[in-house]
């Protein structure tokens, strides 16, 4: 949290507890957050598109690339325009065919319409 900006952290983050070092997500945001477990396997995701985020992070360094393709097409989809898609830093696009663009290491953006 050290990094997020003061009036940011006031804004959208609650304190836990009498520490100092713990936050949690304000309930006006949590509620516009999509928390889903999904089988990357399966060929579609069972969500609807225009996301803001994406973290798909430690994920993709075990499949393959034809896999890599498709998770990646999938995730495209799903962000609307000008969307991010978060992944780690020891995972690359280099070779997957998308229309996201780099904006640095290991973020992506949907380019916008």
């Amino acid at each position: 949290m050290a990094q997020v900006p003061p009036e940011l952290r006031e804004k959208y983050f609650a304190r836990i507890g009498k520490r100092n070092d713990r936050f949690e997500v304000v309930p006006e945001l949590r509620s516009r957050i999509v928390w889903k477990r999904i089988n990357l396997a399966r060929p579609s995701f069972p969500l609807r598109g225009g996301l803001d985020v994406v973290f798909c992070r430690n994920v993709m360094i075990y499949f393959d690339h034809a896999v890599r393709q498709r998770l990646v097409l999938g995730f495209e989809r799903l962000l609307r325009p000008g969307g991010l898609l978060i992944i780690a830093h020891s995972e690359t696009l280099t070779g997957i065919g998308s229309g996201l663009r780099p904006l640095r290491p290991s973020v992506y953006e949907k380019r916008p319409a």
